[in-house]
């Protein structure tokens, strides 16, 4: 059974890296929170035109699994970004470069210190739970406009146009707001090295 889990998790993480390796790459002149905000802000704009152009042209609700999981990726990125830039000026405990422990310190210091709203805290986890329960669907399906995914018990989790476009608003302003503490961060630091 461990196997398996281990296996389910190699899966995701070969996924996610297949999905990611069109984003920004890390290059020394860019800090690692610069390169994670402009991939949230390219993703969620990937998330958005799949939406609202592609599903709307092609109308095949599989196409709803790619913008959720764009969504995710923006909203993992911008998590990532506010955190790679806390953990450079040390003021968030180191963090493995997972989704899980970026989600847990995320939620324990920087979402109180910002006061990020919970709804977008409970969306993110949402989100990432229906993503692996696709990962680890063994029955999927169209019906209705809707794309259904099964669990093995037959939990069943629909993902719906409606739905996105919410996750897709609440990503916006999460990043939005991401990014305006990410520029008030970077004045306020670069006025302290001015002074000294």
């Amino acid at each position: 059974m461990t196997n398996k889990k281990n296996s389910s998790k190699k899966e995701i993480k070969i996924i996610n890296d297949k999905k990611r390796q069109n984003d920004i790459e890390y290059t020394p002149e860019k800090e690692l929170y610069v390169i994670e905000r402009e991939n949230a802000i390219k993703r969620i704009k990937i998330a958005d035109h799949m939406l609202s152009v592609t599903y709307q042209t092609l109308n095949e609700p599989k196409i709803l699994i790619g913008v959720l999981e764009n969504i995710f990726l923006a909203l993992t990125c911008s998590i990532s970004s506010i955190l790679y830039l806390e953990r450079k000026y040390k003021e968030v405990p180191p963090f493995r470069d997972n989704f899980d422990s970026k989600y847990r310190i995320f939620k324990t210091y920087t979402a109180k210190k910002f006061k990020i709203d919970n709804e977008i805290i409970r969306i993110i986890k949402e989100v990432k739970d229906i993503i692996e329960a696709h990962h680890k669907s063994p029955i999927e399906f169209s019906k209705e406009g809707n794309f259904i995914i099964c669990s093995s018990n037959y939990d069943i989790k629909k993902i719906n146009v409606n739905e996105l476009k919410h996750y897709i608003n609440k990503a916006k302003v999460f990043i939005h707001d991401i990014n305006s503490i990410i520029f008030k961060h970077e004045s306020r630091n670069s006025r302290i090295f001015r002074r000294n």
